[in-house]
């Protein structure tokens, strides 16, 4: 039998991670390296020789995470790229540092248009997080469509890009993961 767990709501995470920042001092950003940290150790003990990390990242905190999990996959020699959807001038706060320390450590960040995925090696879905409040549209769903046709594992971060973090239920279009890590 299976131990119980606690399961919160999207707003009630929100809240949790606001009270780590603002009650507790834990600054966002580590709390986005330790999110990287807990999927990039799942992925290296489910798939432990990975040809390369290949990392969809949105332009959210669920982003945030991802630049930061490459950052990780590339320092220890995995060769790593990011496929950035959304537009990068939106980017802010923890995201936008996450992605700047991606790319100083010499993460290659690309367009997701310009790139297309590759069969080999790990996925990994850091598109949209647990803030989606609608049916995935326009190049997310091209990219989660595109994540469903190739035949390389799928790890996402905090939840399958396209679920609603509530119900569970597919908004539009979502990612079928191997592999899940929420933190």
């Amino acid at each position: 039998m299976l131990g119980s767990e606690i399961l919160y709501t999207a707003q009630q995470t929100r809240a949790l991670d606001h009270c780590a920042i603002v009650e507790h001092g834990v600054p966002g950003i580590r709390l986005m390296a330790r999110a990287a940290d807990a999927a990039f150790r799942h992925l290296m003990a489910r798939w432990p020789a990975p040809e390369c990390v290949q990392v969809l990242c949105g332009t959210g905190n669920n982003g945030g995470d991802g630049f930061l999990l490459a950052e990780l996959a590339h320092k220890r020699g995995i060769p790593a790229c990011v496929l950035q959807l959304g537009d990068p001038a939106k980017i802010s706060g923890d995201a936008l540092r996450a992605r700047e320390a991606a790319l100083a450590a010499g993460v290659s960040i690309m367009p997701f248009a310009d790139q297309p995925l590759r069969d080999a090696g790990v996925l990994v879905d850091a598109m949209l997080g647990t803030g989606l409040g609608g049916d995935v549209r326009g190049d997310y769903a091209t990219a989660i469509a595109a994540v469903n046709a190739c035949d390389a594992p799928v790890l996402a971060v905090d939840i399958p890009s396209g679920l609603c973090a509530d119900t569970g239920r597919v908004l539009g279009c979502a990612v079928r993961a191997e592999a899940t890590v929420t933190f």
